[in-house]
């Protein structure tokens, strides 16, 4: 396995190097890719001209995706309390929040723009970037917690349901101390898997709304720039690798908050139990 690991690295670097030596020596001027992305010089001189910003897009991305992540955790949970009320208000909460997700993130962005901004026009505020991207990019991200935790009730043992209708367990004990913990693992997957484009979604915020914020600088309008006539060379590629970075940073973040809490709430055991080897 390590010589397979080893040989797949030998390659891939090789691959790499060649491109990137035809990036650089072999293609034209005006060529696209040259066009768009310029060359692979350029990105170290893009990097070390603008590094602060760079860094400050990068925190304020990472922030307004963690930040969103917590949120749609937090209306995931109020979202299924409110489905545990009784069998058809938890079907009716999941068809909403299947419809929620049908709707194009523009159309969610702008509406959610135009009431902020009314507010905050009303009294007489004035935000960053971000408290525009909160909304939407929460909204974009609810969904796969709300639906992991759905299933994790509806997958709880019936034997269990049973005991509890027995016992006449009033509802909120019921979500309380049984629902609410059993399904704790399956809100967490469910986060864990927003969390893959948690990064994606933000960008795509943040370029939507360019002209908020100033002269803010962030990754969106960033990569916003090449399409709007205003191209600096480097930055391109420079921006889809610092993106591409940070959504693995923004996915690794949530996936050890998601062991700690679960080691927290259910000790090793579990843990152990599902990283016990399928084969050997």
């Amino acid at each position: 396995m390590k010589l397979r690991t080893y040989m797949f690295l030998i390659v891939f670097t090789t691959v790499t190097v060649y491109l990137l030596i035809y990036w650089q020596k072999r293609l034209e001027i005006n060529d696209t890719l040259v066009v768009y992305f310029g060359r692979p010089s350029d990105i170290w001189s893009y990097v070390t001209q603008h590094w602060s910003q760079i860094l400050e897009g990068s925190i304020l991305s990472t922030g307004v995706a963690l930040v969103s992540l917590l949120i749609s955790a937090g209306l995931a949970v109020i979202f299924l309390v409110l489905g545990l009320s009784s069998e058809g208000w938890l079907r009716s909460v999941e068809r909403f929040a299947a419809i929620s997700q049908t709707i194009p993130i523009l159309v969610i962005v702008t509406i959610s723009f135009i009431v902020e901004k009314s507010l905050l026009k009303k009294f007489g505020l004035d935000l960053g970037l971000a408290w525009y991207c909160f909304i939407p990019v929460s909204i974009a991200l609810f969904f796969p917690p709300l639906v992991y935790g759905i299933k994790g009730v509806r997958d709880i043992d019936s034997n269990m349901k049973a005991l509890l209708r027995i016992w006449d367990a009033p509802q909120s004990w019921r979500i309380k101390r049984i629902y609410l913990p059993q399904v704790l693992p399956h809100i967490l997957t469910g986060l864990r898997v927003s969390s893959t484009w948690a990064v994606v979604a933000t960008l795509i915020t943040e370029g939507l709304i360019y002209g908020v914020g100033g002269n803010q600088y962030s990754i969106g309008k960033g990569l916003m720039r090449p399409f709007s006539g205003s191209l600096v060379a480097g930055q391109t590629p420079t921006l889809v690798v610092v993106a591409t970075l940070l959504g693995f940073l923004v996915y690794y973040i949530v996936g050890g908050v998601q062991v700690l809490v679960q080691k927290k709430v259910f000790g090793l055991a579990v843990e152990q139990e599902k990283n016990y080897p399928i084969t050997g």
